[in-house]
């Protein structure tokens, strides 16, 4: 998520939350990353970055 996303102040309340609620979380935020980068520019590197941490936690966790 980034810095610039119209949901970003709800997305960190809600990751607080879980964490409050013993949730373990990873709250990864992009500085300059807007709502619907990935569709617009999905070839930009900090876009690109985003994409692959996401999979990679994506696959830690689904992993056994």
């Amino acid at each position: 998520m980034g810095d610039a996303d119209l949901f970003h102040g709800e997305c960190v309340a809600y990751a607080e939350r879980l964490r409050a609620a013993g949730v373990p979380v990873t709250l990864d935020v992009v500085p300059g990353m807007y709502h619907g980068a990935d569709g617009v520019r999905p070839d930009a590197p900090l876009v690109r970055d985003f994409l692959g941490r996401e999979r990679s936690a994506l696959r830690a966790a689904t992993t056994p």
